[in-house]
């Protein structure tokens, strides 16, 4: 059985840091898997950071230590991670609003 979540990650015009998508169930970590979906414009370098169960956020690498970043009009597969929170990061104040869509399945 598996639970789907479709979630809007927006980094507003000027900031840095979008809203922060919540992905604990019922107080528990599970496996997610999910596709994060990127703007057609995106000139900002926007990388993926979790949380752990501290609420302490860090950058999502993927091996060999590498840092997710997120291309324009791109689909990235994220997963399996496990993590209490996740959002977006930008290098830099964005120019207009950016709204990426997250589409996740979480492991039971």
């Amino acid at each position: 059985m598996s639970d789907p979540r479709i979630a809007t990650l927006t980094i507003p015009s000027g900031q840095t840091e979008s809203n922060v998508l919540d992905l604990r169930g019922a107080n528990t970590l599970r496996p997610w898997y999910g596709t994060l979906y990127a703007p057609a414009t995106l000139p900002e370098t926007v990388t993926v950071h979790v949380a752990d169960r501290t609420g302490a956020f860090g950058t999502l690498q993927s091996p060999p230590a590498t840092d997710i970043t997120i291309p324009a009009g791109k689909r990235i597969a994220i997963g399996p991670i496990t993590a209490s929170r996740l959002k977006l990061v930008a290098s830099a104040g964005v120019a207009a609003d950016r709204v990426f869509t997250w589409e996740a399945t979480a492991a039971r």
